[in-house]
């Protein structure tokens, strides 16, 4: 099973973003994204590499909770 996860971006170039989930460096397609693409800072629900929606940073707290607990790591 794959989980959706945040990822914080770094950068943006065109329609792919650097963001940084889970402590690693990672390249996020943003074409899902229907019309505002997001700042470097902003929270990303990611899945497959594939951005699927933006967060708040207060939805991106809670999710990378969940994720930790399903994980069994501590936040």
């Amino acid at each position: 099973m794959c989980l959706a996860y945040p990822a914080q971006v770094v950068s943006i170039q065109d329609s792919v973003a650097i963001a940084e989930a889970q402590g690693r460096l990672q390249r996020i397609i943003l074409l899902a994204l229907e019309v505002n693409l997001p700042a470097p800072g902003d929270w990303l629900l990611v899945q497959s590499g594939l951005a699927l929606a933006p967060l708040t940073e207060d939805e991106a707290a809670q999710r990378i909770r969940l994720v930790n607990q399903a994980h069994g790591r501590r936040s």
